[in-house]
């Protein structure tokens, strides 16, 4: 922001498009725990801005198709796990339909803290970083795993058609315990 003066509604204005840019990670991520990777492409990403990336430790993903093909294959990793739990779990899941059942014995959670957001002064760009103290519950070929994650989200944003879109998205971490 340097030494930019701002009127009052300047900065009213930049003060609701931090407030958004925060909702938007909220919903980000709040889809995500809900087991909804099916849906993150088409709700939060970009579709005019050029080259946008998805940045993990375990790879990076550059465009929306390929973005896409990994939350999609997220998506049908966590059905073959629904489909196990099913058959474990006859009991409680067995009357469900795969839908019902979706994500069961699947917990992903990454709650963001110490939000940083940045808007630019031309009011079409962002940048973002938060703080990410997640823990992740999975069926593994070993069992079931429960374990932390400790790391950071830092995103940019564009303001597309009046809405704040991601357009690069790095979630990495730091440590996994």
């Amino acid at each position: 922001m340097g030494n930019t003066q701002y009127n009052t509604e300047q900065l009213a204005g930049r003060f609701i498009d931090q407030r958004e840019i925060q909702n938007v990670m909220g919903k980000y991520v709040f889809t995500t725990m809900i087991c909804k990777q099916a849906d993150v492409v088409e709700r939060f990403w970009t579709k005019t801005a050029p080259a946008p990336a998805l940045g993990r430790n375990d790879g990076w993903y550059e465009g929306l198709e390929a973005i896409d093909g990994y939350y999609q294959a997220v998506s049908a990793n966590i059905a073959e796990k629904t489909a196990l739990m099913q058959k474990l779990f006859p009991q409680q899941l067995g009357d469900k339909t795969p839908e019902e059942a979706f994500g069961a014995g699947v917990m992903h959670t990454q709650p963001l803290t110490t939000p940083i957001v940045e808007v630019a002064q031309d009011g079409q760009t962002a940048k973002g970083l938060w703080q990410v103290m997640g823990l992740d519950s999975d069926i593994t070929q070993y069992g079931p795993i429960s374990y932390w994650r400790w790391g950071w989200l830092a995103a940019d944003f564009v303001l597309e058609e009046g809405e704040w879109k991601v357009w690069h998205l790095q979630l990495l971490d730091d440590m996994v315990t």
